[in-house]
C-alpha cells in the first residue's frame, strides 16, 4: 500500500474512495436517522469521517488525531494530511477537530453513541483505546474500528470483546464493531 501510495504522490495524482466502510453502513441504518454524538480516533485525511458526515446525521462529530508519530510519515507529510482532511470537510458542519492524543481526549468523560477507532495499530495501544473508550460509550451505542485485517488489532478487539461478552460484527473495508 506504501509503495502505491508513494507512486500515486509522485506522479501527482489520488485514488477517492467513495464507497463507505462497513461501519458507515451499518451506523446509517442501525441510528435510522437519528442525530447522534460520534467520535473517530485517527482521522488522517478525513476519508472517513467525511463518509460519517455525509451518511449520518450528528449533533456533533469529534474527530480526534495528534497528527504526529505515524511510521514513515514526516512532519511535513502530517500537515499535509490535515490540512486534506480540513479541505475535504470544509461542505459539512456538526464536526469539531482536537488536536490531540487519544489517551488525552478520553480524559474528558461525556457520552457518545459510537467511538470509532483507526488511530494506532498496535496491540497495548488499540487495546487501551478500547479500554478507554467503552465506559463512555451510551447503552446500545457502538464501539467500531477500522483495520481487523491487522494481527494485532484482531487480538485486541477479539480479548476485549471476548471479555465484555459482546459479538464482534465484520464489515467492508476491514471494519469491526461491537454493539454496547
Amino acid at each position: 500500500m506504501k509503495f502505491i501510495q508513494a507512486l500515486l504522490t509522485k506522479m501527482n495524482l489520488s485514488v477517492e474512495r467513495t464507497q463507505p466502510r462497513g461501519f458507515v453502513r451499518f451506523a446509517k441504518e442501525y441510528f435510522k436517522g437519528q442525530e447522534v454524538t460520534g467520535v473517530e480516533i485517527g482521522v488522517y485525511k478525513g476519508e472517513n469521517a467525511q463518509q460519517l458526515l455525509k451518511h449520518l446525521k450528528f449533533k456533533k462529530l469529534f474527530l480526534v488525531d495528534s497528527y504526529e508519530g505515524y511510521a514513515d510519515y514526516t512532519t511535513e507529510d502530517l500537515r499535509k494530511c490535515y490540512n486534506e482532511a480540513q479541505e475535504r470537510l470544509k461542505p459539512y458542519k456538526d464536526y469539531e477537530f482536537i488536536i490531540k492524543k487519544s489517551e488525552d481526549f478520553f480524559r474528558v468523560k461525556r457520552e457518545y453513541d459510537f467511538i470509532y477507532l483507526d488511530g494506532a495499530h498496535d496491540y497495548e495501544n488499540v487495546r487501551k483505546d478500547m479500554e478507554n473508550a467503552y465506559p463512555l460509550i451510551k447503552k446500545g451505542g457502538v464501539l467500531a474500528g477500522h483495520d481487523i485485517n491487522q494481527e494485532e488489532v484482531f487480538k485486541a478487539v477479539s480479548e476485549l470483546s471476548f471479555v465484555a461478552g459482546r459479538k464482534v460484527h465484520l464489515g467492508k473495508r476491514n471494519d469491526w464493531w461491537v454493539v454496547i
